[in-house]
């Protein structure tokens, strides 16, 4: 009974009732009725009785019995054998097994019986501490606790994949330490039972999805994840964690052509997560971004108290409850704001950011957490240093239509989001030219998606009739595709766009139109600036149907005036095909998103305004 009690307890969410107050309050006989009798006396859920006989002159037998203290019903019967002098073996064994049982009808952790392939009592032990934490997204304290596990047991593959999701989250999906856990876990999935395998799977391919462009299979690939989450769901649809992971697939890597997902496909699959279990806090956090991002925030803000609900203390909490107070302050509300903003870590202010980013709030609480990190705020984390904000600024500014502002930042000069200020004026042309030759020059790439920034630049050239740079970008891609390697699909793919663009360029849009219709769907599925001339192309030849395909696929994470464009289209289409919902729901989001935006946007929001103004007064709510 000692052996039993110090072993389970504090394995996951298992506290044991101490053996002395078992023994004081023992007065039954050897069943299950007497043992439930004795474990609703003490408050406990289970109760396991059992005997141990000597076999033979040097062994010794123990069975036992898992009672369920509520029905009384025995649950389990266990029996192993060993040397008489190993009863601590005799302990372990029992207590794995146990675990297992218990697995099958309260949650201890990311297992299932056939699962647990620990190499001993303690490594599991550690990673079941580590669950708990995980299941709180307290990081730190679940990366050590998996660390003792993988120290214990270098195969434990559950242990290397909850490390993997945990530098994850602390970090990125893409940071090297995370996609190494990943990695290593899918190379010890073996001999597990069809659930975890199919997580552990699911999580090495994600791992290898998060290259985004730099993974020359990336379309087939994000289709393999997705495919086997969706596998797992069907598979066992009462399963939370499979529901969540479903969802994290969806809301990062459910972006551009054939691969897109609408917001209320993600959510849904949240939404089944936490159904199936409300205090699996990770299932929570992108749903308060998605929330916050709609034209209804008060769905975000439930989101987010219902995560801090939990009691989580990790950076994640922290960050979601300044978002929280910034996007709904409260009455008196501004002092204390600016006390958590001055003292806040770049980690905090850099998770409520992400909360905030897609948030059309009035406060634009993204822009001045993202100034706050580009001060120079320090970072335990992740790499938040005043480069990587001034990049997310350029963009963050775009989206709230600060395109005069987002220009002045040089970062912005490396990336896609220059391509939009140009096209909206709010670069000059000779600086746009100059940008756009060192992008050809030196095969600039954008430095998250690492799509190649030539297709960005040649929507503009295009429409300024310069062909000859067209062609060198042409020329380029074409010498990148026979050369091999790598990125030779994506630079195949590049001069294609580069076809199409002459033929635009020349005033064919027939022509372009028909290039357009043949890229490869899996070229570039993250070349936004592609889709958008596409898209703009059917519209103008009276193509809406497809125009309005295009147009509906989620763009980016990261959002910038992309995100308003493609809404604005997306918008025109919709009005011009009678679908008076979907155009006042894009309408309302260019109207909120830039509404505080640069003079030279004032007809676009007047004409989104307008557009909202044309419906019915109850779509006219679910847009505003």
């Amino acid at each position: 009974m000692d052996i039993l009690a110090a072993n389970l307890d504090g394995a996951g969410a298992l506290r044991t009732v101490s053996p002395l107050l078992v023994m004081h309050r023992w007065s039954g006989r050897g069943n299950p009725r007497d043992a439930a009798a004795l474990g609703r006396s003490t408050g406990a859920g289970f109760a396991v009785l059992g005997r141990i006989v000597a076999v033979g002159p040097d062994s010794a037998r123990v069975t036992a019995r898992l009672v369920d203290v509520a029905s009384g019903d025995t649950r389990a019967e266990l029996d192993w054998r060993d040397d008489a002098e190993h009863l601590d073996r005799l302990g372990d064994s029992l207590s794995i097994g146990l675990l297992r049982e218990i697995g099958q009808i309260r949650p201890v952790g990311a297992v299932r019986r056939e699962s647990i392939k620990a190499r001993g009592l303690p490594a599991l032990k550690a990673f079941l501490q580590g669950e708990q934490y995980f299941r709180r997204t307290e990081w730190d304290s679940a990366r050590a606790a998996y660390g003792r596990a993988i120290a214990l047991d270098s195969t434990f593959a559950l242990a290397l994949a909850r490390m993997g999701r945990s530098y994850s989250w602390q970090r990125y999906g893409f940071d090297s330490l995370a996609r190494e856990f990943a990695l290593r876990a899918g190379a010890h999935n073996q001999g597990l039972a069809p659930r975890e395998s199919l997580l552990i799977l699911a999580d090495s391919l994600r791992s290898v999805v998060y290259a985004y462009q730099r993974d020359p299979a990336y379309f087939r690939h994000a289709r393999r994840l997705f495919e086997t989450l969706d596998s797992a769901t069907a598979r066992y649809p009462e399963d939370p964690e499979a529901w969540y992971a479903l969802g994290d697939a969806r809301f990062h890597f459910g972006i551009g052509d054939g691969l897109a997902v609408d917001d209320e496909k993600i959510l849904g699959a949240f939404d089944r997560a936490i159904a199936l279990d409300s205090s699996f806090a990770p299932a929570y956090i992108h749903p308060v971004e998605i929330g916050l991002g709609g034209a209804d925030p008060s769905r975000g803000i439930g989101y987010a108290r219902g995560y801090l609900a939990l009691g989580s203390t990790a950076v994640n909490a922290e960050g979601t409850a300044l978002a929280l107070r910034l996007v709904a302050p409260r009455p008196g509300d501004a002092e204390a704001l600016r006390t958590m903003l001055d003292t806040a870590t770049a980690d905090v202010l850099f998770n409520a950011y992400s909360a905030t980013r897609l948030a059309t709030d009035t406060g634009e609480a993204a822009i001045a957490l993202l100034r706050r990190i580009a001060e120079g705020r320090k970072a335990r984390y992740g790499a938040f240093d005043p480069p990587f904000a001034r990049a997310r600024l350029a963009r963050q500014l775009s989206y709230r239509g600060h395109l005069r502002a987002a220009a002045t930042i040089a970062e912005a000069r490396e990336a896609a989001v220059f391509a939009v200020l140009a096209e909206l004026g709010a670069v000059p042309d000779d600086t746009a030219r100059a940008v756009f030759a060192r992008w050809l020059r030196t095969d600039a790439r954008d430095p998250i998606l690492r799509t190649p920034l030539t297709v960005d630049a040649m929507g503009w050239w295009a429409s300024r009739r310069d062909t000859a740079s067209i062609r060198a970008a042409e020329s380029a891609a074409a010498a990148r595709a026979r050369a091999g390697g790598t990125q030779a699909s994506l630079a195949a793919y590049e001069a294609l766009v580069a076809a199409a663009h002459l033929a635009l360029a020349r005033g064919d849009s027939a022509d372009a139109i028909r290039r357009f219709d043949a890229l490869p769907r899996d070229g570039c599925p993250l070349c936004l600036s592609v889709q958008l001339v596409h898209a703009r192309l059917l519209s103008l030849r009276g193509v809406d149907a497809r125009a309005r395909e295009i147009l509906r696929r989620r763009v980016t994470l990261l959002p910038s005036a992309f995100d308003v464009l493609f809404a604005l289209e997306r918008a025109r289409a919709a009005a011009r095909a009678g679908d008076a919902e979907e155009a006042a729901a894009a309408y309302g989001l260019v109207a909120r998103a830039w509404a505080r935006g640069d003079p030279s946007l004032a007809s676009l929001v007047a004409e989104a305004r307008q557009g909202v103004g044309r419906v019915g007064p109850s779509t006219r709510a679910r847009a505003r």
